[in-house]
C-alpha cells in the first residue's frame, strides 16, 4: 500500500468534501479513492472517516491523523523537490516586488552582480508603494518595510532601516530652531504620503515617551528620491531611511536633526526591519532561496556602516 498516496487522498477528501473531489485532483475514480482510504483504515485498525451520502467527517482518530498528515505531506514534497534540485544549476524567473525607493536605490544597483553569478536566473522586479497580494500577483518575494501583520505570510528579516529627520545646512541657517519634535510645527516638512499634504511623524524620547507631531508642508510625494532631492535643495525638513541619506550627511550636504529621538513615520510604527515576505507553506525553490540570500547579504552590508554623525 502506498501510505503517502493514501494520506494525500484522505487530506484531499476532507478538504474537498468528497471522494470525487479528491479523485479529480489526482485523476482517480471515487471508488479508487475509497479503496485507498479503506486500506489505510484497515492497516491502522481504526476508522478515520464517518461516511454518509452527503458528507465526510473525521472521527477523533481521523482528526489526529489529519493534523499529522497536513504537516508531513508538505515536508515530503519539499524534500523531494530539494533533492531533485541537487546537482542542477538554478534556472527560471524570480518575481519580486519592492517599494520604489528600496528597489531603485538598493536592489537595482546590486542586481548586475547577482545576475552575473547566476546566469540561469532572470529577475522580474515590480516596484510600487502599495503592498501586493503575493498569490494574486504570482510573486515569489515581496520586500516590505516594517513587520507585515498578515499571518498568512512567512517572512525573513533582511536588515534594519532606521529613519532619521534631515535638512540641508542652508535651510537650517534661515529656519527657526529645531531642537525638539514639537518645533516641527514651525517648519516646512517634505512629506511621504500617497494621499494628501499632511502627515504625522512619531518620535520616542530618551525616557521612552512617544510624541506624535502633525506636520505640514508645501510638497508631498510617494517617491523617496524626490523628497531627498528637494531636501538637498533646501526646501525643508524630511524623514527618510538612514541608508538613503548617510552619504549626504557624511559629506555635509545634509544634517541629521533631532538626534536624541527615535523617529518613525506612523505607517511603520517603529519597526525598523526590512522583511522578505513569501506565502506560508509554499515550497521555496532554489532560485528563490538564492535571491533571499542575496537580499540578506545586500541589506546586511547596507546597514553595517558606522553611526551617523549627529547635528
Amino acid at each position: 500500500m502506498n501510505t503517502l498516496l493514501s494520506m494525500e487522498l484522505l487530506v484531499l477528501s476532507v478538504s474537498g468534501g468528497s471522494f470525487s473531489a479528491a479523485g479529480r485532483r489526482l485523476n482517480m475514480s471515487p471508488a479508487s479513492v475509497s479503496r485507498h482510504i479503506n486500506a489505510l483504515e484497515d492497516r491502522l485498525g481504526v476508522r478515520l472517516l464517518n461516511r454518509s451520502s452527503r458528507s465526510l467527517t473525521l472521527t477523533e482518530a481521523g482528526q489526529e491523523y489529519y493534523r499529522h498528515a497536513q504537516r508531513i505531506l508538505p515536508q515530503v514534497n519539499s524534500a523531494e523537490n530539494r533533492t531533485r534540485e541537487l546537482g542542477k544549476a538554478p534556472h527560471g524567473t524570480i518575481r519580486v516586488h519592492s517599494r520604489m525607493f528600496v528597489g531603485s536605490q538598493l536592489i537595482v544597483p546590486a542586481l548586475p552582480d547577482f545576475l552575473r553569478r547566476h546566469p540561469g536566473l532572470n529577475v522580474s522586479l515590480i516596484m510600487s508603494n502599495t503592498d501586493l497580494n503575493l498569490n494574486d500577483q504570482n510573486l515569489d518575494i515581496d520586500i516590505r518595510m516594517g513587520r507585515p501583520p498578515d499571518s498568512n505570510y512567512a517572512m525573513r528579516r533582511l536588515g534594519e532601516t532606521r529613519r532619521v529627520v534631515v535638512a540641508s545646512p542652508e535651510y537650517l541657517a534661515q529656519a527657526p530652531a529645531l531642537e525638539i519634535p514639537d518645533d516641527l510645527h514651525e517648519h516646512q516638512c517634505l512629506i511621504y504620503t500617497q494621499y494628501d499634504q499632511s502627515s504625522i511623524w512619531s518620535f520616542v524620547d530618551e525616557h521612552g515617551e512617544r510624541i506624535d507631531v502633525p506636520v505640514i508642508g508645501r510638497f508631498n510625494t510617494n517617491v523617496g528620491t524626490s523628497m531627498r532631492d528637494l531636501t538637498l535643495a533646501g526646501l525643508g525638513v524630511t524623514m527618510l531611511p538612514e541608508w538613503a541619506v548617510r552619504p549626504y550627511i557624511a559629506n555635509g550636504q545634509l544634517v541629521q536633526c533631532l538626534p536624541g529621538f527615535e523617529a518613525s513615520h506612523t505607517d511603520f510604527t517603529f519597526d525598523t526591519g526590512i522583511y522578505a515576505v513569501f506565502v506560508k507553506g509554499r515550497y521555496i525553490a532554489a532560485k528563490t532561496r538564492l535571491f533571499l540570500d542575496f537580499l540578506v547579504e545586500l541589506f546586511g552590508d547596507r546597514h553595517s556602516g558606522t553611526p551617523l554623525p549627529r547635528a
